[in-house]
């Protein structure tokens, strides 16, 4: 039918209107960018977030803000345990933020590489036919935008709101803020995340012609695999 064919999209200037287009019609969108002939789109997008979160991280190294006062890191320890908290390699927390941020970029470019490998061999195991380029487009589109919003939210609770935070972990604000508050990181990454694994999922079933498309549970292991793959980066590196 002449609706399911791939729709030539150019990558050229009008790119970033598909970090909205693809949230509002994800299976339109994802058989277009399918079109695209090169992945300089994707690559750009990675690219800007991963120096995103380098100059942040940076940024907070050199403010100091990290490790907090013993404290705030005893409030921090006692509400989400030593693992969240405290970096899992032996580097000094005083030079942590430094480490992550040098990491920063190279994970990001990994997590990218690898959720596109990853969705290219389930997707030829499944016998069809979305590319490895091609998933380089889609999945910088479909979840790197969702890795940004839980990196601001992050950011808000984490800095803007900090001494805020404290105060009810300390219970000042009472025992239902408190549970809030212990509550609202790992939610913030597993909510954020699992949409970005849902639009994985949603662009792996829209990218391929009617013939060759991902049937709907395929199309959500997909999303399931490359959902895990960048939480569990975050989950062990960055504090």
């Amino acid at each position: 039918m002449e609706n399911e064919r791939l729709v030539p999209a150019s990558p050229g200037p009008n790119w970033p209107v598909y970090l909205w287009r693809i949230i509002r019609h994800p299976l339109q969108a994802s058989r277009e960018m399918a079109a695209w002939e090169t992945i300089r789109p994707g690559l750009i997008v990675v690219l800007l977030f991963g120096l995103y979160l380098t100059v942040g991280l940076f940024t907070s190294y050199l403010k100091h803000d990290y490790p907090p006062p013993a404290e705030e890191l005893s409030a921090w320890i006692k509400a989400w345990g030593e693992f969240t908290m405290l970096p899992v390699f032996k580097i000094s927390l005083e030079q942590y933020r430094l480490f992550t941020a040098i990491l920063s970029l190279p994970v990001t470019l990994g997590s990218w590489i690898l959720m596109a490998g990853s969705a290219r061999l389930l997707t030829k195991a499944f016998g069809r036919t979305t590319t490895f380029d091609q998933y380089l487009n889609l999945f910088a589109f479909s979840f790197f935008p969702f890795w940004l919003l839980s990196s601001l939210g992050d950011s808000l609770f984490s800095v803007t709101l900090r001494a805020y935070v404290l105060l009810a972990l300390k219970g000042q604000y009472g025992t239902l803020v408190r549970a809030l508050v212990q509550l609202y990181p790992q939610m913030l990454y597993a909510v954020v995340f699992g949409l970005g694994g849902v639009y994985n999922g949603l662009a792996a079933y829209g990218a391929g012609e009617a013939a060759f498309r991902l049937r709907g549970w395929q199309a959500a292991i997909i999303g399931f695999v490359t959902f895990v793959i960048p939480l569990v980066f975050c989950a062990t590196l960055f504090r």
